[in-house]
């Protein structure tokens, strides 16, 4: 059973299961322009931009109308060097990084709610997951 708040950011909100709508309030609470939408699945996608740099949130581990997990992806398109991917699996956490078949770049970060987390964590993870995104494209 999930617990949570609707109000703003530092509320200390509860989750263990996140929808689509709650993660948008949470992005636009920040201070992003969040878009929600639906993948080829029909599970939410909340887009958005850091820093003028397009990004995506998905939702993971159905359960109901809520979700588990959420993995925040980007994807570009410069081409990394095999290099590059081992040098940032080396020295970096929390995140990965990869060429998808055509050699393109893509990070992603994934967030498991399981046990719950406090909102004050989801806005940390999201903080993080500028911080590694702009560090990563710093590296291209």
């Amino acid at each position: 059973m999930a617990i949570f708040g609707t109000g703003k950011v530092g509320d200390g909100a509860f989750y263990d299961s996140i929808n689509g709508d709650e993660m948008t309030a949470i992005v636009r609470e920040m201070g992003f322009v969040p878009e929600l939408s639906k993948d080829n699945q029909g599970d939410p996608v909340v887009w958005f931009q850091i820093e003028g740099l397009k990004c995506a949130i998905f939702f993971y581990e159905k359960a109901g109308d809520r979700y588990k997990s959420v993995q925040f992806f980007a994807g570009f398109a410069d081409k990394i060097p095999l290099e590059k991917v081992n040098d940032w699996s080396q020295k970096k956490r929390y995140s990965r990084v990869y060429a998808n078949d055509e050699g393109h770049a893509r990070i992603e970060y994934d967030l498991p709610l399981a046990g719950g987390v406090r909102k004050e964590y989801i806005v940390e993870a999201i903080g993080r997951w500028r911080r590694l995104m702009l560090s990563f494209t710093g590296a291209l």
